[in-house]
């Protein structure tokens, strides 16, 4: 497994990383917005937003992906995507090692995801990984759905 950390020129592989990896939330009652998001808007949050990337590869073959922002000590991330067809494999755990690691090695003290509460598995993956809760907001959507997102936050040392 090596880590990339992305260029413009790999939006459609973090677009097709995401799409295959939020797709299972395409039919729950509220559908995740990474389901809306087109190649165009990666471009424009790159090149506007000052946002980042990481890609992960099994040998050649992208598997996973994260974006990120930069902001003073601390790196938000979101939209972790791993290829439907590998997941459970320790993937995702590899790719934030990776991503704490060299957030570290650059003066990063806080790392802070955005996690829906309703999904469990994934709240007891960054649960796992040492995150925190350290903030929770009930959410109405535009189809007046409410969605409970927890702030998971993980200090470096």
């Amino acid at each position: 497994m090596h880590f990339k950390k992305a260029t413009i020129e790999d939006v459609a592989i973090i677009h097709k990383l995401m799409m295959d990896a939020f797709a299972e939330y395409a039919n729950v009652k509220v559908p995740s917005t990474a389901l809306l998001e087109k190649e165009d808007d990666i471009r424009k949050s790159f090149l506007h937003h000052k946002e980042e990337a990481i890609i992960a590869y099994d040998a050649d073959k992208p598997v996973g992906m994260l974006r990120f922002k930069i902001n003073n000590q601390a790196l938000s991330f979101h939209r972790v995507s791993i290829d439907s067809k590998v997941q459970g494999r320790g993937i995702g755990k590899q790719l934030l090692n990776y991503l704490e690691y060299h957030s570290y090695q650059n003066g990063i003290t806080e790392l802070v995801c955005k996690v829906r509460m309703n999904v469990t598995k994934n709240m007891k993956f960054y649960s796992d990984l040492g995150y925190v809760i350290s903030d929770k907001k009930i959410l109405t959507k535009p189809n007046n759905q409410l969605l409970e997102l927890a702030t998971m936050t993980k200090l470096l040392n």
